[in-house]
């Protein structure tokens, strides 16, 4: 009989853990945001982070929900990261055509092309705190 038991609770430690493995994204899938396209669209060179930025905004209050590692597991790695006084970090996705798609980088650009993205605001524990994308 402990045998049983033992195995068990074994099996019900397996089912738990295995059931965390992973975040949810189907709210963005379903809302038309594929992974692979935004993460294959570096520097908005494509224009497909352009055509989903303001669904991305609109789903805001469900992403809030994430942390740093799930955010860049879904949307990858960011075009610009920023640290501020280590109580913020803020990780920047280029979501337009810009003069970095024709070869062109130059480093006073680098400040223009923060004005084209959107910005995942994360605080110091690394949950997501706000989602924002400045008017130029």
């Amino acid at each position: 009989m402990t045998i049983y038991k033992i195995y068990i609770v074994v099996v019900l430690c397996i089912l738990l853990l295995s059931c965390k493995s992973k975040h949810d994204y189907r709210f963005l899938e379903n809302a038309g945001i594929s992974s692979q396209d935004w993460k294959s669209d570096t520097f908005g060179c494509l224009s497909y982070r352009h055509e989903k930025a303001k669904i991305v905004l609109g789903l805001k209050q469900h992403l809030l929900k994430l942390n740093k590692a799930e955010v860049i597991s879904f949307f990858g790695k960011p075009d610009f990261e920023k640290h501020l006084n280590g109580e913020k970090e803020i990780l920047s996705y280029i979501n337009e055509p810009n003069l970095y798609c024709q070869g062109k980088v130059l480093k006073e650009y680098v400040n223009q092309l923060e004005t084209t993205s959107i910005n995942f605001i994360f605080d110091k524990k690394g949950n997501l705190t706000n989602i924002v994308m400045p008017v130029p």
